[in-house]
Order: C-alpha cells, then sequence, then structure tokens
C-alpha cells in the first residue's frame, strides 16, 4: 500500500538516462490504488504482477525475481528514488567484468526534515574482495544496490525474511564474488 509514493518511484525509473530496463511491479496484494496507478503507465517495460498472496519482503522479493529477464537487477520500493543516471553509471562500471556480483553507490536516505549520505562521504566505498567488511557491517543501501542475476541465482536469491533479506543475501553474493562500488549519490 505505497501509493502515496508510487508515481514518484515510478518516474525516478522513466527519468533514467539509459531506457534498456524492465519494471517488474509486484503488487504484494496491495488494497490501495497501486494497481490503478501502474496501469496509467502504457510502456511494454512495466510488467505488472499481481502476488497470488500476501507474503513479507523476502519471499515477495524472492517470488518476483523469478520473473526477472535482465542480466542486472535491482530493487526500488515504491517509497524509494533512483537518481537519473544510476543505470547508465552503475552499468558502465561493470561491463568491463563480467565477475562482478553486484554493484552499488552511495544512496541520500530522507525522511521528514532529516536526509543523510549512506555511507557518508568521509567513508571510503569498499569493493572487490568485501565480505569480511559486510559481514562486520551493512554498508550498502537496496535502494543503490543492483544484484548480477547469475551472481543471485547461483548464492540462493532472496530467502524469505520479513527483515534483512537484503543484506543477507548481499552477503552470500559477496562471499562467491568480486562487488563494485560507485562513488556518486544515485539513489
Amino acid at each position: 500500500n505505497g501509493a502515496r509514493y508510487l508515481r514518484p518511484a515510478l518516474e525516478s525509473i522513466f527519468d533514467q538516462t539509459m531506457s534498456d530496463w524492465e519494471l517488474l511491479f509486484w503488487d504484494n496484494q496491495s488494497t490501495d490504488e497501486s494497481a490503478s496507478i501502474v496501469s496509467e503507465y502504457r510502456d511494454a517495460r512495466i510488467r505488472y504482477l499481481h502476488a497470488p498472496a500476501h507474503t513479507n519482503l523476502g519471499e515477495a522479493r524472492r517470488q518476483a525475481c523469478v520473473f526477472a529477464r535482465g542480466e542486472w537487477v535491482g530493487i526500488l520500493d515504491t517509497d524509494d528514488l533512483w537518481l537519473p543516471k544510476k543505470l547508465e553509471y552503475q552499468l558502465q562500471a561493470v561491463e568491463p567484468r563480467s565477475d562482478f556480483g553486484m554493484v552499488y553507490s552511495r544512496c541520500e536516505e530522507f525522511g521528514g526534515d532529516v536526509a543523510r549520505i549512506q555511507p557518508s562521504l568521509n567513508d571510503l566505498l569498499p569493493e572487490g574482495d568485501v565480505f569480511s567488511q559486510l559481514a562486520r557491517r551493512n554498508f550498502i543501501s537496496l535502494p543503490s544496490l543492483m544484484y548480477r542475476r547469475d551472481a543471485m541465482i547461483s548464492a540462493g536469491g532472496f530467502q524469505p525474511y520479513q527483515h534483512a533479506a537484503d543484506y543477507d543475501l548481499s552477503l552470500r553474493v559477496a562471499r562467491e564474488s568480486p562487488v563494485a562500488a560507485i562513488d556518486g549519490v544515485y539513489s
């Protein structure tokens, strides 16, 4: 039931400088106007998928990712935004190497009157073999993250956890694959 945030989230995808994307809109049994808002966007890149039953976030993401066709998978919740160059810059960074399992950047977290950049602009962004660092502290915000679909599948995909399903998956992917980092704010 994120209808009040949905249009800005969708527009942030349409505003991407890279136009080769697909959007899987997983409707987890919403009871608000979400379905009608998505139907306003008449674009072949959008696939509306209605969950057969309401599930927790981890399970919903697991079920939705089964339908992904692209090489890379990003998660954009209805209350998140991607800045226009996110897809372009992140995919350019991983293009030369096929061994990266995921790519991330800094993220601006906002709510009410408070906004902050995560990780802080003072922090270096770990990349390469980051498993040990990531196991100590989750420094990757989900809206900034994209998983290579093959690496995600190899690691077992999202698990049906209510909380921290993305952190769990990121740990498993980082254990098996190097991670790329883009030093900029793109979500």
